[in-house]
């Protein structure tokens, strides 16, 4: 639980006598992003939560990346479907990428380096984090420095390695 010693906050939710379901979700996010400043767009802190979908060729990078983000709750099936607010993390080949291709086009013009990483949106609720490389090695090697970003946007290529 946010614990916020801000009255402001405290007033208007009690004053206002808001519900779980009628005004206090926003304003909890809102006081929750103030108080937790940078640490929002840290990949450590928002991937505490995450559907973690390793294809067989990133196998040994979903091992890495459980050992450098320690995430608290996760899953690793196909119930993600089931969650639009997960965060997604998608480790693979590039030959894997294909799938990706159509809602990602310029996927395929970073394949010139051993690996990278890629965040998009998921329909605006969520991240989605394409952690890509060239073999099995090259995975865990992106997902080793991602894990080093202190914070990140939306909707671009964050990092590539040689």
């Amino acid at each position: 639980m946010l614990a916020t010693t801000d009255r402001s906050f405290q007033t208007s939710i009690l004053g206002s006598l808001s519900t779980l379901y009628q005004g206090f979700a926003q304003a909890y996010v809102r006081e929750a992003t103030r108080e937790l400043g940078g640490d929002v767009t840290n990949p450590k802190f928002f991937l505490t939560s995450a559907a973690i979908l390793p294809t067989d060729k990133g196998a040994s990078a979903y091992e890495v990346l459980l050992k450098e983000f320690e995430p608290v709750s996760f899953i690793t099936s196909d119930q993600w479907r089931l969650f639009p607010n997960l965060n997604l993390v998608f480790l693979l080949a590039y030959d894997e990428l294909g799938a990706f291709s159509a809602a990602f086009p310029d996927l395929a013009s970073y394949t010139n380096r051993r690996g990278f990483a890629y965040m998009g949106s998921r329909d605006g609720r969520a991240s989605l984090c394409i952690l890509a490389g060239a073999d099995a090695g090259a995975i865990a090697d992106v997902v080793r420095a991602f894990a080093m970003l202190r914070s990140v946007s939306s909707s671009r290529l964050l990092l590539s390695i040689d």
